[in-house]
């Protein structure tokens, strides 16, 4: 395994050039740092104050610890079970938090207290992906009629539906939630692969794809703002072996592709239309960021293989990880980045 400093405590800022920006621009990272004797850490959202959550890593049972970074400081959550392995995918503006354990039920953690987040009546499994500040949770159930998206109200699950007929591969889960209840995803429809929809007052509508020609329909939908943009990945090309999954976002239901490498994906978007992903060949794929139509190319840790911007706050903070050789076994570390004009910054000597 390689070795990695525990910590590099300290922000530090680097300028890099951008391949579709005139001027260099200015990027502060910040490390999440290891928490007691963890080996690997990943965060997967930050919200507006600033609170990242995610993934402590271990070397002993429980491997996998579900964990929040308050102003840079980590700490695992207390779920009740200390024999657990979770994980933390989302967090609202009231520090409410969600996610999953590992043996296949969801979780909403508030205040200390930790609830468990049912399936489906008759599903077997649960998982919670996002939450919105009005506290309301959007996932997936499974069992043995395929997986499904939900959300879930006081604790209670509504199932979402899907765009294609109901069978034992039935597919679908909601990634996001807007303030006004909007909510995104990918779920299976009859006669192609898996599609992006919204969800809106119980009306589910599929948000296609690029123009993929032959190419197989496929779309996933991961975020969205107040504005209603969606950002996801989709399909696109002519023909196999020309189709490449790329990254895409939906202003009012139609699909505009992000400048991108080869692959790439979209995952979060925040008010100001700021938008965060991964971009690049494959297996080579690093953090981008998105802004005023430009792509911004984040890099990685010192030694990285490969990297990904999971989210961003209002204000612009973005919230990453960056894998270490080899690949796809290697470590994490979890970081936040900042990108500012260079001009807008003192000079560094």
């Amino acid at each position: 395994m390689r070795a990695i400093p525990r910590s590099f405590v300290v922000s530090f800022v680097v300028s890099i050039a951008l391949a579709s920006y005139a001027s260099a621009q200015q990027v502060t990272v910040t490390d999440l740092p290891l928490i007691g004797d963890a080996v690997s850490n990943s965060a997967f959202a930050i919200n507006n104050t600033g609170d990242a959550v995610g993934v402590s890593v271990h070397a002993s049972a429980p491997i996998n610890r579900a964990a929040v970074w308050r102003n840079h400081v980590g700490i695992e959550l207390d779920l009740g079970c200390p024999a657990c392995n979770s994980v933390a995918n989302d967090i609202n503006d009231a520090g409410d938090i969600v996610g999953g354990f590992l043996s296949g039920i969801g979780f909403l953690w508030r205040n200390g207290v930790t609830t468990v987040l049912p399936p489906l009546p008759g599903d077997t499994s649960s998982l919670a992906r996002g939450i919105n500040n009005l506290g309301i949770v959007v996932g997936q159930s499974s069992g043995p009629t395929g997986s499904r998206p939900v959300r879930w109200i006081n604790g209670v699950p509504e199932d979402l539906g899907v765009l294609g007929s109901n069978g034992p591969s039935t597919f679908g889960i909601a990634e996001a939630i807007s303030d006004s209840g909007v909510i995104v995803g990918q779920t299976s429809n009859t006669g192609t692969g898996n599609l992006a929809f919204t969800w809106v007052a119980g009306v589910m509508t599929s948000l296609g794809t690029l123009p993929v020609g032959t190419c197989p329909k496929i779309s996933s939908a991961s975020g969205i703002n107040e504005q209603g943009v969606v950002v996801g990945q989709s399909e696109e090309g002519t023909a196999i072996p020309n189709c490449f999954l790329k990254p895409v976002r939906w202003v009012n239901g139609v699909a505009e592709a992000l400048p991108s490498g080869a692959f790439g994906s979209a995952l979060d978007i925040n008010e100001d239309g700021d938008i965060v992903g991964t971009s690049g060949p494959a297996g080579q794929q690093v953090a981008t960021l998105w802004r005023n139509g430009e792509s911004t190319s984040l890099g990685g840790l010192n030694g990285f293989a490969q990297s990904i911007a999971s989210e961003i706050s209002d204000a612009g903070v973005i919230v990453a990880r960056s894998l270490f050789p080899p690949v796809p076994t290697g470590i994490f570390r979890a970081y936040t980045v900042e990108v500012t004009p260079a001009n807008t910054l003192p000079s560094i000597n």
